[in-house]
């Protein structure tokens, strides 16, 4: 739940303590969290140093470079991802391969799955007048090069529909990919899961070091 991280790591920049509880109310099920500031205090989880990187954290929708993620920075991003609750790994070899095999027959499916085609209409917007007067959703300039080759996972938010302009690009044929996991399956490791994503995203907040694709 990244809007969550980003709240708890708002409120401790301005010096206070986060108290969270997640599902707090199971007859509501659409509280998923609520937040009470429990008086002022020292940081000393971290979470306030992440505040900068909240603005600067985005997504990229075109190739990295090839190189390696260094091993410190794949150690820190997974203590990262621990502090929340959750573990932060870095598949190879034939993991690597499976799970790109899976993102593959997934992205298959939503090419054939006639409301994932209507959830991206509802979400893209590729007109003149959405693209300048909406205020939420992906505008078209915003959906990168249309892939030509390459193994990185890359979602094509055009779907069918035709760009003017758009670019196509070759995408790294040997991605590094993050997954984040937790011991159990429950709605709460759902959403320890989303805060472990986005703190890790927003490290290390003084460097401009990219996270992994």
């Amino acid at each position: 739940m990244l809007s969550l991280l980003n709240l708890r790591a708002a409120i401790a920049h301005a010096g206070w303590h986060p108290e969270t509880r997640l599902l707090p109310d199971l007859t509501d099920r659409a509280l998923l969290a609520s937040v009470r500031l429990a008086g002022r205090t020292k940081d000393v989880s971290g979470l306030g140093a992440l505040y900068p990187a909240i603005r600067q954290r985005h997504s990229s929708r075109y190739p990295f470079e090839v190189r390696q993620i260094p091993e410190a920075v794949r150690a820190a991003l997974a203590a990262s991802a621990r502090v929340e609750g959750a573990a932060l790994t870095f598949p190879d070899s034939w993991h690597l391969w499976e799970v790109l095999e899976l993102v593959q027959e997934a992205e298959a499916r939503n090419i054939t799955d006639r409301r994932s085609e209507q959830d991206l209409a509802r979400w893209t917007r590729i007109d003149a007048p959405s693209v300048s007067t909406a205020d939420d959703g992906v505008p078209h300039y915003a959906f990168g090069p249309r892939k030509r080759g390459g193994k990185a996972p890359m979602r094509d938010f055009a779907g069918p529909r035709q760009v003017a302009g758009r670019d196509t690009a070759d995408f790294e044929q040997n991605p590094q990919l993050a997954l984040i996991s937790t011991d159990h399956d429950r709605p709460e490791d759902w959403l320890r899961a989303g805060q472990a994503m986005e703190r890790s995203c927003c490290w290390p907040p003084t460097t401009s070091s990219p996270a992994p694709s």
